[in-house]
């Protein structure tokens, strides 16, 4: 419990250095950047299935920006996943945003799209392999492949490539890395 507590409270600082605040999810539901000085940052994630045996719903919005015209991408999306034994979760998604924010390198509109997902213990509650990718030629298009490192149910490590369908906005093939603690 002193690690994770020591590992938030060095999260925190680094965030307060920066005077600003983390992204806190893969790829394809936000990007790689922190959010500017004196921005609020409020997210939620919910997960739920109707039924034992159904698959699961949710229906969300992200990168909803205060900036018009350049940080309002303000992407609805709706997501069913399903667990299948010996496959892994898959999740396929489709998504709309704000058609002045979400365009091409070249200018064009690429305002709505698809999102797939999927991810598989290698070794449970330890070793976890996960790929994401977005549609579009647009800020979020997208995708990676990593892998999940549990240091406990609470602390894990994210490592792997993010490649982007228009380099003109997003540039080269990147690493990324992700830590995530729940408290």
């Amino acid at each position: 419990m002193r690690n994770i507590l020591l590992c938030g409270v060095w999260l925190v600082c680094l965030a307060a250095l920066a005077w600003a605040t983390p992204s806190t999810t893969y790829w394809t539901t936000c990007t790689m950047d922190i959010q500017a000085p004196g921005t609020t940052h409020l997210t939620t994630d919910n997960y739920f299935t109707i039924g034992k045996d159904a698959p699961g719903l949710a229906l969300g919005v992200f990168n909803v920006g205060t900036k018009r015209g350049a940080t309002n991408q303000n992407i609805f999306h709706l997501m069913v996943g399903k667990t299948i034994p010996g496959v892994g979760r898959l999740t396929v998604s489709g998504y709309i945003g704000n058609r002045e924010v979400l365009k091409s390198s070249d200018g064009e509109t690429e305002a709505h799209g698809f999102m797939v997902a999927w991810d598989r213990w290698v070794k449970e509650g330890k070793i976890m392999l996960a790929a994401d990718y977005a549609s579009g030629k647009n800020a979020i298009g997208g995708g990676g492949v990593g892998v999940y490192f549990f240091f406990n149910k609470d602390t894990d490590l994210l490592v792997g490539p993010v490649w982007f369908n228009d380099k003109g906005l997003n540039g080269k093939m990147k690493w990324t890395t992700q830590i995530d603690v729940n408290f």
